[in-house]
Parts: structure tokens; C-alpha cells; sequence
């Protein structure tokens, strides 16, 4: 990733302005169409999803494999 992007993506982790920033652009744009909240929750769910898999992909110890 080329910069300023690169420094912004490693930035933002540790950056809580980014945070209050990003709640105030989510809180707009709910206001100005309840659609977003929707997908928004849709997104988050599949966002925690995701986390969850790596981490138990990551907790089981290598070579032990559960049938899907």
C-alpha cells in the first residue's frame, strides 16, 4: 500500500480521534436514511463473524482439524 493510505491504515489502530470521527459520519448518515443502520448491522455481524473464525482457527492446535 502506497502512502499516505499506508500510514493512515497503520495509524488509525491507535488513534481514538478516529473513533469520534467515524461515530459522528455513522450517526448522519443514519439520520438521513434508517437503511444504513440496517446494513450497517449486517456488516458488523459478519465483521464479528469473521473475527471469531480466525480466532478459532488460530486457538486449535495445528494438525487438529474439526469436519465442517
Amino acid at each position: 500500500m502506497e502512502e499516505p493510505d499506508r500510514a493512515l491504515v497503520l495509524d488509525v489502530p491507535h488513534d481514538s480521534r478516529y473513533a469520534d470521527s467515524a461515530a459522528a459520519e455513522i450517526r448522519v448518515a443514519v439520520a438521513d436514511d434508517s437503511r444504513v443502520a440496517g446494513r450497517l448491522c449486517m456488516w458488523a455481524r459478519r465483521l464479528v463473524g469473521e473475527a471469531l473464525s480466525q480466532a478459532n482457527r488460530f486457538r486449535r492446535p495445528s494438525g487438529s482439524h474439526s469436519p465442517r
